[in-house]
């Protein structure tokens, strides 16, 4: 749970105001200087087709966890979520961390899931609940009272008003607007720059349009 954490929290104490929530330094920007041990350990790619990679990408390296001794500690990757991988990986992972960009602007009373990554420049109004593993990318405005399914994944610049509801593996696409007091069942994809201004109740499907139709169940 975030709690009270303003903007400050954000831009100037790039480190960690909680044990899970990891903040990221701005590019080009130093390292800040903490004592959490996840900065001196080295930096892994899972791939579970580990025989498609032959080198490393950069400095990190691929691994199979499954052959890993100790503790294991996992943030999630960019890109939509993949319940189902999740789900596989997390018997191998000791604990999962949030990883918040120091850009996010975070109002009062706002509860943050497991593994839940929020990046650069977003806006959470207060009481925002984001379940587990979901994704917010940038630019995006969440509103007062919003809640976001496990698993979802919110697109660059969207705008979802006060006291919306989204469904588990939602996929909300690049500037889409969802207005206020909606719901949205699970699985359903909102395509790009589309207006929804109506209840969807029809988990599973795909809609685009202004305002939003249904393209596909």
């Amino acid at each position: 749970r975030s709690g009270a954490m303003d903007n400050f929290h954000f831009q100037k104490k790039h480190r960690f105001v909680q044990e899970s929530i990891l903040f990221l330094p701005e590019r080009g920007t130093k390292r800040p200087k903490i004592t959490h041990t996840i900065w001196r350990r080295p930096i892994y790619f899972y791939e579970e087709n580990i025989s498609r990679f032959e080198h490393p990408h950069g400095h990190s390296k691929i691994i199979d966890l499954k052959k890993v001794s100790g503790n294991i500690i996992a943030v999630q990757g960019v890109g939509t979520p993949h319940k189902e991988f999740i789900l596989r990986v997390c018997k191998y992972v000791t604990k999962w961390m949030q990883v918040i960009h120091p850009t996010v602007h975070c109002c009062n009373d706002v509860i943050v899931g497991t593994g839940v990554v929020i990046k650069q420049k977003v806006i959470l109004m207060p009481y925002v609940k984001l379940g587990k593993f979901v994704q917010i990318n940038v630019g995006a405005l969440i509103g007062h009272h919003v809640e976001v399914g496990d698993y979802s994944c919110i697109g660059p610049s969207a705008n979802i008003m006060g006291r919306v509801t989204i469904g588990e593996e939602c996929y909300i696409g690049v500037n889409s607007v969802i207005l206020e007091k909606l719901k949205i069942a699970d699985r359903v994809v909102i395509g790009a720059g589309a207006v929804v201004n109506r209840d969807i109740s029809e988990a599973g499907t795909v809609w685009a349009g202004v305002p939003a139709k249904m393209i596909k169940k």
